[in-house]
């Protein structure tokens, strides 16, 4: 029988996940989920960075599209300042080779 790719990494990705849990094997559970936040009198087994919000009417966890949209605008933060002190670095370098020149 033969499994689309997609199908064969989801079974892949549930059974990484929860592999060595077992009904009642609370302990592990939570491991793998990060924390267990409490807010307002309501629990959620989540990652620790994963942001609860009220929307609405409605408090919890914020969607996996939100939750990727905040990391990767996190990393190409990051990114845009590494780019900018690269800049100014070959900026730098430039201003030396040329003094160099000069003054050679």
């Amino acid at each position: 029988m033969t499994f689309g790719k997609i199908t064969v990494l989801g079974i892949m990705l549930v059974s990484t996940a929860f592999a060595g849990t077992s009904v009642g094997d609370s302990d592990k559970t939570t491991e793998l989920a990060g924390s267990v936040k409490d807010t307002r009198g309501l629990r959620f087994s989540v990652p620790d960075d994963w942001p609860i919000e009220r929307v609405g009417n409605t408090i919890g966890p914020i969607s996996i599209e939100d939750y990727m949209s905040r990391k990767f605008a996190a990393v190409n933060e990051k990114l845009d300042k590494q780019q900018e002190t690269i800049t100014a670095l070959e900026k730098r370098v430039e201003d030396v080779e040329r003094r160099k020149r000069l003054g050679a």
